[in-house]
């Protein structure tokens, strides 16, 4: 049935489908996902490149890096 369903009406992008179901999921443990929350999961997705600065003041965030980083 369901594959006679298919060849009619395709269900739709597998990543997309995904990414939906990663938002619906998000938002029932009470997320608050952006509007564009759902493009940013998708493969084409592409956000500025990071810079080495950036990269380091992300792991800073986390203590154990933090605490490895004051040491070098």
């Amino acid at each position: 049935m369901w594959m006679a369903a298919w060849r009619v009406a395709p269900f739709g992008d597998p990543w997309r489908m995904a990414a939906r179901s990663a938002l619906v999921t998000a938002a029932a443990f009470g997320g608050k996902p952006d509007p564009d929350a759902e493009e940013r999961f998708l493969p084409s997705y592409r956000d500025k490149p990071q810079t080495l600065d950036d990269i380091r003041a992300e792991l800073a965030k986390i203590p154990s890096f933090a605490a490895q980083m004051k040491e070098s």
